[in-house]
């Protein structure tokens, strides 16, 4: 297998709108896949600005196929609604949450400006969705304080998420997020809508780990505009890692996501 260097690729972010796309310049994040995120985690919760928050009533889970957890997303702003992306429904510690970039909340999903974490839940007062292939439909609250979240900076990709709760009309499939990160050389499945397939799964393997971001390359060439958000699978059908962007480099088509242990921190910062 060729190793992937990402010093020598184009990141394309990739835009919410089907014809826009913006051009980044990024380095290696290295290939360290035992990353301890422990002290990564503890310092999230500590640093947290959120207090402890009521259960809601759970949505009805219909089960954690990932070909019916994801979303077209649409998003309830001060001007209207707007759609941007993909977005994938999760259950952690009883609880179901939607997420997606928090790029997209911004120019790449038609935005004026790219709005601060701490814009968010006054920005965004719920979201909804719906899946092609089965009677899901998500239903959310407003978005979740994510502190420290961001659009994708240098080789840091972790700190781009956006969290919403589920709420209980819900009714949906909702994947678990992994509690490790993949290994090199794992086969992982872009899971969504993906321009020109008829397919909605994609096979990846994956070519560099580290808790700052996942590198994977493509079997197939895929248009990858619109898949911000969308979410990486195992064979397990487990989530590990958020799709954030994606190019042709040297023939193949490689993406780059944002780990999935890494969200379950902030998930939990976000949420405790």
């Amino acid at each position: 297998m060729t190793r992937f260097r990402f010093s020598a690729f184009v990141l394309v972010i990739l835009s919410a709108s089907l014809g826009g796309c913006s051009f980044l310049n990024q380095t290696s994040a290295g290939n360290n896949s035992r990353a301890n995120l422990e002290s990564f985690c503890e310092e999230a919760i500590n640093n947290s600005e959120s207090t402890n928050r009521p259960q809601p009533e759970a949505p009805t889970i219909l089960g954690t196929s990932p070909e019916q957890a994801w979303v077209r997303p649409s998003f309830k702003g001060p001007d209207g609604r707007f759609g941007a992306g993909t977005a994938f429904v999760v259950s952690q510690d009883n609880a179901v949450f939607l997420l997606t970039a928090h790029h997209l909340f911004g120019p790449a999903g038609g935005l004026d400006r790219e709005y601060r974490w701490s814009e968010m839940p006054n920005l965004v007062s719920g979201a909804s969705g719906e899946n092609p292939l089965g009677k899901v439909s998500v239903i959310t609250g407003k978005a979740l304080p994510v502190k420290g979240a961001r659009g994708m900076q240098g080789t840091q990709l972790n700190a781009d998420l956006a969290i919403f709760p589920v709420q209980s009309e819900s009714q949906v499939h909702a994947m678990p997020l992994a509690q490790t990160l993949p290994q090199v050389g794992d086969d992982v499945w872009l899971v969504g809508e993906v321009i020109g397939s008829s397919e909605y799964r994609h096979k990846a393997v994956v070519n560099e780990v580290s808790k700052e971001g996942i590198y994977y390359r493509f079997d197939n060439k895929i248009e990858l505009r619109a898949t911000s958000g969308a979410p990486i699978v195992d064979a397990k059908g487990q989530v590990v890692a958020m799709n954030l962007g994606g190019g042709e480099y040297q023939g193949a088509i490689m993406g780059i996501g944002n780990p999935a242990p890494v969200m379950n921190c902030h998930l939990q910062a976000a949420w405790h």
